[in-house]
């Protein structure tokens, strides 16, 4: 009996000992070599002027605690007096969570979309494959045993998770895009009307966009529809996406996701991966000498995070680089330990871009001569495989 504690604390002790994470300290990847390796974060546009942001969550069903979590993260990193926040919390439908804050002389102004309830519906009506919850009739749910872990994946990454993608891949996802257009419309100062979105010409603040996972494709889309609708008022169109400055990539799904509704041809022509940054021309497109703008506009910055063990993000290729005025970054990162070489927990590798500390960091302090982690811990909350709450699926 002894022998086999001591041999249990000694195989333990081996794995423990084998557990790594590779990327702890970021690795950068700079795609256009060209000038500093270098990006500025939300405090260093604060430093120049006024800031709005424009944050959307990814799959997995999100509630108001997502958008308070993120919001009182970022103002507690660049410092800020928190002023009025405005949002209306509604289980079934979607909404948005402004917040607004005062940096020195600069003015921060939030706006956290959270689409999910949009697809709820859906979700229920797979509820029918879980397993009953204690007092429930068995007959009403999954009747048949199923080892945990694989109970977990398929109850909450499935049922609650991955379906999103299939809902906005589908028919089904125009309500979702619509309502996120108009989201991103009224962040960028515009107003929606019959489906259409209005862009107002004028001075822009400086803006910044982070998407999260199945954001990133919601974010994108709306983009690409919103500047199609502006064709007759591309001054205005003009004036707003060229006041993007910065944009976050947590957790990247573009590549993936555009096979649904974008064609293959140039990644045909140029070899694989070459389509992978198309969806940034919508962007780059009003980035030109010409434009006219309030204030001086440096280049573009894409900075996308990546988990190499996240199934469920994609770095940004380089190859098919051919937008002027702007500097795309891949940061790599270990948002979990890596097991005797041979798995990362999926659920931490995909969720744990909220609570990585260069992350966040990087979002907030940019890069200069080296990553600034956040000086403070995140929670680590996750629903992919623990099947927690709205509030859990980061």
């Amino acid at each position: 009996m002894r022998f086999l504690a001591v041999a249990g604390f000694m195989l333990m002790s081996v794995f423990v000992s084998s557990c790594a994470s590779p990327y702890s300290t970021p690795e950068l990847d700079q795609l256009d070599s060209s000038g500093p390796l270098a990006f500025n974060g939300i405090s260093d546009h604060l430093k120049q002027g006024n800031v709005r942001v424009i944050w959307i969550h990814g799959m997995c069903d999100h509630d108001y605690r997502w958008a308070v979590d993120r919001r009182d993260a970022l103002f507690k990193a660049v410092g800020a007096s928190p002023g009025i926040v405005e949002g209306v919390y509604e289980a079934d439908a979607p909404y948005t969570v402004h917040g607004v804050a005062k940096v020195g002389s600069s003015r921060l102004d939030t706006r956290h979309i959270v689409w999910s309830p949009l697809s709820t519906a859906f979700k229920d009506r797979l509820r029918y494959d879980d397993a009953p919850a204690p007092g429930e009739d068995r007959n009403e749910r999954f009747p048949y045993e199923r080892a945990k872990l694989n109970k977990q994946l398929k109850q909450t990454l499935m049922n609650r998770c991955l379906i999103d993608a299939v809902v906005y891949a589908g028919p089904n996802g125009d309500r979702i895009r619509e309502w996120v257009k108009g989201q991103v419309c009224e962040g960028l100062g515009g107003s929606t009307s019959a489906g259409q979105c209005r862009l107002r010409s004028g001075p822009a603040p400086r803006t910044v966009l982070v998407a999260e996972s199945l954001g990133s494709k919601l974010l994108f889309d709306a983009l690409r529809s919103i500047w199609d609708d502006n064709s007759s008022r591309r001054q205005a169109a003009t004036e707003q996406f060229a006041s993007v400055q910065s944009v976050f990539l947590l957790a990247n799904q573009i590549p993936l996701l555009d096979a649904a509704d974008r064609p293959a041809t140039t990644i045909k022509a140029a070899g694989a991966g070459a389509g992978t940054l198309d969806f940034l021309s919508v962007l780059a497109e009003p980035r030109q000498p010409t434009v006219k703008s309030a204030v001086e506009l440096p280049d573009l910055q894409v900075t996308a995070f990546t988990d190499p063990n996240d199934l469920l993000s994609y770095r940004l290729s380089g190859k098919g680089l051919h937008f002027d005025r702007v500097k795309v970054i891949n940061v790599i990162v270990s948002n979990a330990p890596t097991y005797l070489g041979l798995f990362e927990m999926p659920d931490a590798a995909h969720c744990g871009y909220k609570w990585n500390r260069h992350v966040m960091g990087a979002v907030a302090f940019g890069y200069h001569d080296g990553l600034k982690p956040l000086a403070y811990s995140l929670p680590t909350a996750c629903g992919l495989l623990g099947g927690g709450g709205e509030s859990a699926a980061y």
